[in-house]
């Protein structure tokens, strides 16, 4: 796959249900909710957190992953587990900044329900396409785009994700209409990119 254009940052958090109380802190496994599928770069970040801080700890740490929903079932399931501080999770803006102004009704809130405890990754976002693809450059891409409106694939971790947001601000700027298609999370938009199941996604470096 080439990486053919950067476009913006994305920031990630990692948050707790609530403050941890008790000094003798952790006596059990902590767990990390992934809200994304493996491989992405929110799984990546929080796969080496849990190893420094297991290796801190001296407790085990746990990764799981809870896709789908544009991040909204692994961070519901976060924000209704036992606030102990053993339920973790890790998140980017998409979650706290793209989708409360973009959704009525969202199942968790930021304030009510999570503890920020530290910005932990920025990973710039970029334009992905098939090596082996027509598009090799962003001016292939704006061509395609015009010439065929609404018909260019741009894979993304999901709908309202910080990606798909970028991607729709790069077509606006460009005066062209992409077709949206949403995964459940960047590694399997990246799959999808390099096997020309779509021939362009908005991807974040991990």
């Amino acid at each position: 796959m080439r990486l053919v254009a950067g476009l913006l940052c994305a920031s990630l958090a990692v948050l707790a249900g609530s403050q941890v109380q008790a000094q003798d802190y952790p006596t059990k496994p902590i767990r990390i909710l992934v809200p994304y599928a493996p491989g992405g770069f929110v799984d990546v970040a929080a796969r080496i957190i849990a190893q420094k801080l297991q290796e801190r700890l001296g407790q085990q740490v746990i990764v799981e992953n809870r896709s789908g929903g544009n991040g909204f079932i692994g961070t519901t399931a976060a924000a209704k587990a036992t606030p102990d501080g053993y339920t973790l999770l890790t998140a980017h803006t998409g979650e706290f900044a793209v989708s409360p102004a973009v959704f009525k009704d969202i199942p968790f809130d930021l304030e009510r329900d999570f503890e920020t405890i530290s910005m932990v990754s920025i990973a710039p976002m970029l334009v992905a396409v098939n090596v082996k693809g027509p598009i090799q450059s962003i001016p292939d891409l704006i061509a395609a785009a015009k010439a065929k409106p609404n018909a260019i694939g741009m894979g993304t971790p999901g709908t309202a994700s910080i990606n798909h947001l970028a991607g729709e601000w790069l077509a606006d700027a460009a005066g062209v209409k992409f077709l949206h298609v949403p995964y459940k999370g960047g590694a399997p938009a990246g799959v999808a990119v390099a096997a020309g199941e779509v021939p362009m996604g908005i991807m974040a470096i991990s």
